[in-house]
């Protein structure tokens, strides 16, 4: 899965609790970061990112890249700012989003029920 925050703190310690968790975690400080790895490998399995981070693009942008880019990756975001402010940023109803302080339970039971999810579903088109 790839980690996208731009706090190096809480970049830490999310990707020690998803690795806890039993994730490979890759982290990226960035959107453009995230973008780069998101080019490079096929691997990531799972997106998480904070929509609030600075430079060119903001995690609801990465998010919107990735639908295009990467259709069928999931991602989810997490912020410290109200869901409703956030709409207005374009975070959609449909979109999978936790609010900080992350309830790191609730996400864990997110990824894992999304990635077995896909899995299944991209099994089942290869055996189709």
């Amino acid at each position: 899965m790839l980690l996208v925050e731009d706090e190096t703190l809480i970049r830490l310690f999310a990707s020690d609790l998803l690795r806890d968790a039993g994730f490979e975690v890759v982290a990226a400080a960035h959107a453009g970061e995230a973008v780069t790895i998101l080019k490079s490998t096929d691997q990531i399995d799972f997106v998480l990112t904070d929509i609030m981070m600075p430079g060119v693009m903001n995690g609801i942008a990465l998010g919107n890249w990735i639908r295009s880019n990467r259709p069928g990756t999931p991602v989810a975001f997490t912020s410290g700012v109200l869901r409703s402010k956030l709409a207005e940023l374009g975070l959609r109803e449909e979109d999978a989003y936790f609010a900080k302080p992350v309830a790191f339970d609730r996400l864990i039971e997110h990824i894992n029920t999304v990635v077995a999810s896909n899995r299944e579903t991209l099994q089942a088109a290869a055996c189709g």
